[in-house]
């Protein structure tokens, strides 16, 4: 039996993160029920390949959504394969999307989760409480933060990072503590708090803006795409695609989860409701179990064979 290995559920979604939430879209709509076996493992050490999503078939691993969709492909000749039905031409515009949205929509999954200090601590952080076994509640949440503030580095939103912010003020605040026989000290505490909250509002506001504008950049060819279907690409049994599960699982991370910071959530309703409409993303993201699978949680101990 196949061995999905995943990320486990928050928000409300079967995973807490995109690739796995496409991973597991994929599995529940292409193989049979029977023929796998979805562990909520959490813990990416568990895979040879130190990676999530990570397909187990045997002794043989797989990595990512993409990977894992040609393996399942392979082994059945297409059989368990979402863009069978798709021609030449849809199945090629399905690999350049799907590259287009690993590219564009992970940023946007990292800065509104990871990257704002509001939402991360609010909202995201708790989750991982939830799917995680001491010591990995300490050490995971704060690796993949990390990790989603790297690859967002060059996007310049560090407004988002109110840690850093704070640290920041922190540091201005030493260095006029350094002057205060020199400045009355009222004086020092009043433009400390006066010029580190200015900072924050100004700061959130342009990223706003420019968050705004990344999205679109993101989202609106894809709506175009969409164009009032219910499907991105049509074929001739009008089934979803991978690419279909894909832009479900970054879609989800970025309309479901309740956060504090929602502007992200917000633009998507008021500019792409097609992108949005209920039937097309949050009832399928909360519904990838609709199949009666059984999510296998490992304990603390749990080890390979």
């Amino acid at each position: 039996m196949l061995q999905l290995y995943v990320w486990g559920p928050a928000f409300g979604l079967s995973s807490i993160d995109p690739q796995c939430l496409a991973a597991i879209a994929y599995l529940s709509k292409a193989v049979p029920q029977t023929q796998w076996q979805l562990i909520a493992s959490s813990d990416p050490t568990l895979s040879p390949t130190r990676e999530l999503p990570a397909l187990r078939d045997d002794s043989l691993w797989i990595a990512g959504f993409q990977n894992i969709v040609a393996h399942l492909s392979h082994i059945t000749s297409g059989k368990w394969n979402l863009d069978r039905d798709c021609t030449p031409q849809d199945q090629a515009d399905i690999s350049a999307y799907i590259s287009f949205l690993e590219t564009h929509a992970q940023p946007l999954v990292d800065l509104t989760l990871y990257v704002s200090s509001e939402n991360y601590h609010a909202s995201t952080r708790p989750a991982y409480a939830h799917i995680l076994h001491w010591p990995n509640t300490w050490l995971l949440p704060p690796q993949r933060r990390a990790a989603a503030k790297a690859r967002t580095d060059h996007l310049n939103f560090s407004s988002l990072d109110l840690d850093t912010v704070d640290q920041d003020e922190h540091e201005t605040k030493k260095s006029q503590f350094a002057a205060g026989t020199e400045i009355p000290k009222r004086l020092i505490r009043s433009t400390a708090r006066t010029t580190g909250s200015l900072a924050k509002k100004k700061g959130q506001h342009a990223a706003r803006f420019r968050l705004e504008r990344l999205a679109e950049g993101c989202f609106a060819p894809l709506n175009k795409l969409l164009d009032g279907k219910r499907y991105f690409l049509p074929n001739e049994e009008g089934k979803m695609t991978s690419l279909d599960c894909l832009a479900l699982g970054y879609l989800a991370l970025i309309l479901v989860p309740d956060v504090p910071q929602s502007w992200l959530k917000q633009m998507m309703k008021r500019k792409y409701p097609d992108l949005c409409r209920e039937r097309s993303n949050r009832k399928r993201c909360l519904g990838f179990y609709d199949y009666n699978h059984k999510i296998t949680l490992p304990s603390p101990h749990h080890h390979l064979s």
